[in-house]
């Protein structure tokens, strides 16, 4: 399910994920509250002993991950997004970066084996309308190693809510920790933190088995 009337696909939202991005009206991602989290993660990913190469940014925005030093510094980093985010925020704000212009909710996912030895959803998961089938989707086009950050996870049933964003709405949601669990069962969980951003958001570090 597409729903073009989130602020995703507004231009008018490219222009706060801009001011978002510059750390106009809340901090520049690497000065975040929940930076240390994800920095945490991708610390423990033997990039080395794994022969690990590229990262997917799933949901980049404005592809700030790629520019943080601890991504420059250990891997060949792919933001990928709708074509507009790409052209009208990404591209404008780390202009240098690779990306790779998709719209997850209704692309072939094939291309994530070939280029995602580490695949990372920063709040991309969060704001899906349908997030559980989202992730397995993603998860199941996924070989090494994953990163969900800043996703809310809880005892109660699935559901997804509508919320403010950058100048329109996007959704929140909220995953049943079993229904998460049987979504990530290929995966071993390497390390769950939680984000500091309220009860039940976590962030997770996955390894798939191996067959």
């Amino acid at each position: 399910m597409i729903d073009e009337s989130t602020c995703w696909y507004n231009p008018k939202c490219h222009e706060e994920m801009i001011r978002g991005a510059n750390g106009e009206p809340w901090p520049v991602l690497e000065k975040s509250s929940h930076w240390p989290a994800l920095k945490e993660l991708l610390e423990d990913i033997p990039v080395d002993k794994a022969n690990i190469k590229f990262l997917l940014d799933l949901g980049c925005g404005a592809g700030s991950l790629g520019a943080a030093e601890i991504v420059k510094n250990n891997f060949y980093y792919i933001g990928v997004d709708l074509s507009d985010v790409i052209v009208n925020v990404a591209r404008k704000v780390n202009p240098v970066q690779s990306y790779l212009h998709c719209n997850m909710l209704n692309s072939n996912l094939k291309f994530l084996p070939t280029f995602g030895d580490v695949v990372v959803m920063n709040a991309f998961i969060d704001v899906m309308p349908d997030p559980v089938n989202m992730l397995i989707d993603v998860l199941d086009n996924c070989t090494k190693y994953v990163i969900i950050h800043r996703q809310f996870v809880i005892d109660g049933p699935t559901n997804v809510k509508k919320t403010s964003s950058y100048g329109g709405f996007t959704y929140i949601s909220h995953i049943n920790r079993l229904e998460f669990d049987n979504a990530i069962r290929h995966f071993k969980i390497v390390k769950e933190i939680g984000t500091g951003l309220g009860k039940d958001n976590y962030s997770y570090l996955l390894e798939r088995f191996k067959s």
